[in-house]
């Protein structure tokens, strides 16, 4: 392993996503193009880990720009997930987890979605989870576009690319990220800053600087499973709260980058999870993520371009838990991960009609720490740790057989000491007829390995088992994607998709003694489809408005799978107000009804924001006010394993405005 190692990773560095997209046209200039220029307006880079147009990738894309993040007031990766078809978001009041085609598990820790930034995984190596609230490494103000891409992925990015769908963020650089700092006043007691500085120098040198922070008193909630004088008659109190920093920095000279970025949460939770004391402030918990990351890309003559990365990460978790066994302990809860690992690839365009990607990776998994132990009385119940490594080798090729007909294909061969070798392949068949069609046909199967939480995570109270016999979940996925211009500013999208995931690994009840297990708890079909249309509705309109329908159940007996909503409706549209001084950004979201683990509905729920946006009111001042949940609509989430509660309630009516002083 150590020879193909060295001979795959002799160039230190990862595929680059330094060179940035370019900046997307307004509506006007969107009205102007031709149905060519429309089909190729839009450049993907998390398809195939190279520039291409949305037309010839092989996947469904959709693209979230920093324009589109402040005219609607996107305050976290979950709500910019939440506006894009396909996504839905279950809040529990300390996490949030990415469901899409019908697929949420109650406190899954979003383990099966990869989310990236400028290429670097951002999972962990301990649960595979991602935060995507103000959990999530970077502050939303740094990113420059998001790209969901979906269909199979694995073979290209491995690890937690298992479901067919990736989140690949770009992050701004000096050109956009101006010097400025901002404030905001939210809901619930709620404020936040930042500070930022990019320049791009002469030499060519490129940096990006940013600190912020978050503090939110939070907010009383009333829980009616605890509706009693003994529990504060079901009313938490202020055990909503939360405080946030985040640091990040980069820097890019000619074909070198390097990036750095911590993060630290620290969240309140008022659901009494777990069989915690209800109302007691000192059950919380604590999360940190850090990465730095060195990439390296190089023309290497003509047609060879050689990619490559070098990194270290850390992530940390601590919970601490009151729990009345009696009398009332404080239950401490952590885990500790680091890793490091190495990435090179190459894009070779010599051949005639092809262009090939090949390379590799390799992952060393240093320390992956679980513990749980009470603090007073002093009793240990899980002290495990344990190190591991991974490597993969990966090739794929674009093939024009024909001028308007292209074959991706690729595999990719991954080993682990905890499975052995295993090959994931996609192919992607793609015709464009004319110059405003694109159809799309895509396979794929992959596989993730249970992880080290699912596998060894043991306590007494609430008692859960390790399962180390747990086998890899495996997925095949199908999807058809039309793309279709309709006149000069408008895109129409539509898919259908069909997937079957074997030996799901699930958190599951164990009815012999009550105790909770990860298990491979069977097999789950899904079918579906997507409608969107999208861009310059009207001269000074631009949105977009969507249609999902997915059917997702149990293969034994047929089932309706639980949080799972058969019917959702997004809609977003932009426009300027008061003479073009002002920008008015709506949105609104319906989300069908979910089956919760009890067999009850959650029932239907529709909820509208509105954002207002002044970017210059004054010469370097910016200004927006936003109001979430307009209509102050009351509705809940399936709540999981760990809740008494069935439903956990969200929020109703809230606002925030936020100042931005350019300096």
């Amino acid at each position: 392993m150590k020879g193909i190692g060295a001979g795959l990773f002799l160039v230190l560095s990862a595929w680059s996503t330094g060179a940035q997209p370019p900046a997307p046209p307004s509506a006007r200039d969107l009205s102007k193009l031709s149905l060519e220029e429309l089909m190729n307006v839009e450049v993907v880079y998390g398809a195939s880990r190279y520039a291409q147009p949305v037309s010839e990738a092989p996947s469904s894309v959709t693209i979230i720009t920093a324009a589109d993040i402040k005219q609607y007031g996107y305050r976290t990766l979950a709500d910019i997930l939440r506006s894009v078809r396909g996504f839905y978001i279950t809040y529990d009041r300390n996490y949030a987890y990415v469901g899409v085609r019908g697929f949420g598990r109650p406190g899954d820790y979003n383990t099966r979605v990869l989310v990236l930034v400028d290429g670097h995984r951002i999972n962990d190596n301990v649960y595979d989870s991602v935060g995507v609230e103000n959990s999530f490494v970077i502050d939303v103000d740094l990113i420059e576009r998001v790209e969901v891409v979906r269909g199979p992925n694995f073979s290209i990015y491995g690890t937690s690319a298992f479901f067919p769908v990736i989140v690949n963020i770009i992050s701004q650089r000096g050109t956009r990220a101006t010097p400025e700092v901002a404030a905001e006043a939210s809901s619930f007691g709620t404020y936040a800053g930042r500070a930022g500085y990019g320049r791009r120098f002469a030499s060519g040198l490129d940096i990006v600087a940013s600190g912020s922070l978050l503090d939110s008193r939070g907010q009383d909630l009333f829980f009616k499973e605890f509706d009693t004088p003994a529990t504060n008659n079901g009313v938490a109190v202020h055990a909503d709260d939360e405080y946030v920093y985040r640091l990040f920095g980069s820097a890019t000279y000619k074909d070198l980058s390097v990036e750095f970025a911590h993060s630290e949460r620290e969240k309140g939770i008022p659901t009494a999870s777990y069989g915690t004391v209800f109302n007691d402030r000192r059950t919380r918990t604590w999360d940190g993520r850090s990465f730095l990351d060195f990439k390296l890309q190089h023309a290497v003559g003509a047609d060879l371009t050689v990619f490559g990365r070098a990194y270290y990460d850390r992530a940390t978790y601590r919970g601490d838990y009151a729990i009345d066994y009696p009398p009332v302990t404080l239950n401490r809860d952590t885990s500790d991960g680091e890793w490091w690992g190495l990435e090179a690839l190459a894009l070779y365009t010599g051949l005639a009609r092809n262009k090939l990607v090949f390379g590799g990776e390799f992952e060393d998994n240093t320390k992956r720490q679980q513990r749980n132990y009470d603090l007073n009385p002093p009793a240990s119940y899980l002290d495990i740790g344990n190190s591991g490594s991974r490597w993969a080798v990966l090739v794929q090729d674009e093939v024009r057989l024909l001028g308007k007909l292209i074959l991706n294909i690729g595999v990719r061969h991954d080993w682990s000491a905890q499975v052995g070798g295993k090959d994931s392949p996609r192919v992607a068949v793609i015709y464009n007829p004319t110059t405003s069609t694109s159809v799309r046909l895509l396979f794929g199967r992959a596989f993730r390995p249970a992880n080290q939480y699912e596998l060894f995570y043991a306590t007494d109270v609430p008692r859960q088992k390790p399962n180390p016999g747990l086998k890899p979940e495996t997925i095949q996925s199908y999807d058809l994607v039309v793309d279709q211009a309709l006149g000069k500013g408008l895109r129409l999208t539509t898919s259908a998709f069909l997937y079957r995931i074997e030996n799901l690994i699930s958190y599951t009840t164990d009815p012999l003694d009550g105790s909770q297990q990860f298990q491979n708890a069977g097999d789950i079909r899904s079918k579906g489809f997507e409608v969107e249309v999208g861009g310059a509705i009207a001269p000074r309109i631009t949105g977009r408005a969507s249609y999902s329908f997915q059917d997702t159940r149990s293969v034994a007996g047929d089932l309706p799978l639980t949080n799972s909503p058969r019917h959702m409706v997004k809609l977003n549209l932009a426009t300027p107000i008061w003479g073009g001084r002002l920008q008015a950004g709506l949105e609104g979201q319906y989300t069908g009804p979910r089956l919760t683990l009890a067999g009850t509905p959650t029932g239907g729920f529709s909820v509208v924001n509105l954002t207002v946006l002044a970017p210059r009111l004054a010469n370097r001042l910016e200004i927006s006010a936003s109001v979430y949940n307009l209509f102050d609509k009351r509705y809940a989430d399936p709540g999981s394993e760990e809740h008494l509660e069935n439903v956990i309630p969200q929020d109703g009516r809230s606002f925030r405005v936020k100042l931005v002083w350019r300096l």
